[in-house]
């Protein structure tokens, strides 16, 4: 699912990881065209990444891919839609996701942090975040969740369980608004048994390789994302 604060973008905002994913012969890539805010609120990104999920998985033949051997991803809002995937799925009983990358993720609405849990204090500490600002995101969330009460199809962080969640790779940015959500997601998900890659990076803003794709960080965020890809992905024939 592409970034875009749920509002904007299509599969071109993300890209470079779609490339560098199916530069690997045992990966199929889809990106799903989700219906966006403000004319399309919450739930409906929501419900259209499910439904592209299970559209994967009744195309499996078509699309030459295991529907046991799925990989969730996305960056920013589409981390987060990866994010509320992955329970969705465990709730409704839909096998497949083997892991899920949460690439710069938003996971849980201001409103709601639980920061009796929980060091939250970088949407403040960023907040004129050179690429998305605290402002700028307020714009995005009103459109999205115009009336929000506390639910983990928007904010996975809220979630009553992450137990049986499969293995996750973060990768955050220091100078981020979402750099804490980052952090507190992995805590979280380590301490239901999930295992968790988790990498921030620091110095750099939101979204970072494609906003300073000669920063030296750039390369190795993209390494530690195919070294992730690869580690779980499994070839066509199987």
């Amino acid at each position: 699912m592409h970034g875009g604060g749920f509002c904007v973008g299509r599969h071109e905002v993300d890209g470079t990881e779609n490339v560098y994913a199916a530069t690997n012969t045992n990966i199929v890539v889809v990106s799903v065209d989700y219906r966006m805010a403000p004319e399309n609120p919450f739930p409906k990104p929501v419900e259209d990444s499910y439904d592209g999920l299970l559209w994967c998985k009744e195309n499996a033949k078509t699309l030459g891919i295991n529907p046991e051997k799925i990989i969730v991803a996305g960056s920013s809002a589409g981390a987060n839609l990866s994010a509320v995937l992955a329970i969705m799925a465990r709730e409704n009983g839909v096998t497949g996701i083997i892991a899920q990358v949460l690439h710069f993720p938003f996971l849980c609405h201001p409103k709601f942090y639980p920061y009796d849990k929980y060091e939250l204090g970088s949407h403040i500490q960023n907040t004129e975040n050179v690429v998305l600002s605290s402002v700028r995101f307020d714009v995005f969330l009103s459109s999205y969740i115009p009336s929000p009460e506390p639910d983990y199809r928007h904010s996975p962080l809220l979630a009553s369980s992450l137990e049986g969640l499969p293995p996750t790779l973060i990768q955050s940015a220091g100078f981020d608004i979402f750099r804490d959500d980052g952090f507190a997601y992995a805590d979280a998900l380590m301490a239901a048994g999930v295992e968790v890659e988790m990498h921030c990076y620091k110095g750099v803003p939101h979204c970072f390789p494609a906003a300073i794709s000669t920063h030296p960080h750039t390369p190795v965020f993209y390494e530690r994302y195919n070294a992730f890809l690869e580690k779980h992905a499994t070839s066509g024939s199987q």
